[in-house]
């Protein structure tokens, strides 16, 4: 194998490392955002529900007061 056979084989080796690398990032990314979304959704979830749970006070404390 030559000087060039051996740079060509070591480029090759590194690109292949950056793309499993790039891959493996973006495979972390997507579990992030999705445990991100999770997140978000269970907030939102317990907001409505703590809402809900208000407009039924206030509807129960309005009712007891007429």
């Amino acid at each position: 194998m030559g000087l060039f056979d051996d740079a060509k084989a070591k480029a090759e080796d590194v690109a292949d490392d950056v793309k499993d690398k790039a891959e493996e990032f973006g495979d972390k990314a997507k579990d992030v955002a999705e445990d991100v979304k999770d997140n978000v959704e269970e907030k939102a979830d317990d907001a409505k529900d703590a809402f809900e749970q208000a407009k039924q006070d206030y509807e129960d404390k309005k009712d007891d007061e007429e």
